[in-house]
């Protein structure tokens, strides 16, 4: 005997029917969204500058706020500290009594408080930065791994102690902040919107570009620091790290989910190259046919 409570067959049927409809109204909703929006798919190995470049989006199109600058204050004095550590470490048993006493407090900082540049340290890592030791070991840092915004940070020490310190665009466009997993970013140019889709170039996080795959593409720009050809992987010492870009690129024109999407080689830090090739560094190291 039936349940007379039971709904019947065609009103069952009707509502399936009426779930699907709204299903596919969503989809073709959401198709439309992503046709009118442009999503660029942001490639590359780890430190070719792919997180500097969102930045400079923002900027260039007024999306990069103050709340966004101070976000990177207490990072800014993170890094500056740590470079200076690097850079002790390498000449610590040639360093005389007053060099000593800085390294000292620059090693034994904490970083605990909200802002760890105190004014004693910022002056500690100024007179250092000066003395002709730790300028030596600069000198040598292709030899091992130390984030390309050093000098800059170290030159503007005193600037970062301050109690009212804001970064300034340039700030944070300086310090690179490692990517990990897969962060979006959206801005408005020209009265159309785009979503730039920035993926971890490190090793370990390649295994999550497929995740970036999936979905519509516009483009993707695949970036290559220029002035890398004198340099090491800081996950891989021994790895050159423009050969790792360019087999990268290649693997990438080789994935098939790609193959009807446009790409664009971006070759990035070309300042850091000029000076590079001021100082006689050129890329002859590396590629034998190279003339200059």
């Amino acid at each position: 005997m039936g349940n007379a409570c039971a709904p019947k067959l065609h009103e069952v049927d009707g509502e399936a029917l009426e779930a699907d409809r709204e299903i596919n109204k969503a989809l073709k909703r959401d198709r439309k969204e992503q046709e009118i929006e442009r999503r660029l798919l942001l490639l590359g190995a780890g430190e070719s500058g792919k997180s500097t470049i969102c930045k400079q989006f923002l900027i260039l199109n007024n999306s990069f706020t103050e709340k966004d600058r101070l976000s990177y204050a207490y990072f800014i004095q993170v890094v500056a500290i740590n470079c200076m550590r690097t850079l002790i470490m390498r000449v610590i048993n040639e360093l005389h009594s007053s060099l000593l006493v800085d390294a000292n407090l620059v090693r034994d900082s904490s970083f605990e408080a909200e802002r760890p540049l105190t004014k004693d340290l910022s002056t500690a890592i100024k007179r250092l930065w000066e003395s002709d030791l730790i300028q030596q070991a600069y000198s040598q840092r292709k030899e091992y791994y130390l984030p390309e915004c050093a000098s800059f940070l170290f030159q503007n020490i005193m600037r970062y102690c301050e109690a009212d310190y804001i970064p300034t665009e340039e700030d944070c466009l300086r310090v690179r902040k490692r990517t990990c997993g897969v962060a979006e970013y959206t801005f408005n140019h020209e009265g159309i919107k785009f979503r730039v889709i920035d993926v971890g170039g490190q090793r370990s996080e390649r295994r999550k570009w497929l995740v970036a795959f999936e979905g519509y593409i516009t483009a993707v720009l695949y970036t290559i620091a220029c002035e890398e050809y004198d340099m090491h992987l800081a996950e891989a010492a021994g790895v050159n790290r423009m050969l790792e870009a360019l087999q990268l690129f290649a693997d990438v024109t080789a994935t098939g989910v790609l193959q009807n999407i446009p790409i664009i080689l971006f070759f990035n830090k070309s300042d850091l190259l000029k000076e590079k090739l001021k100082q006689g560094i050129t890329p002859a190291s590396l590629f034998k046919e190279y003339k200059g």
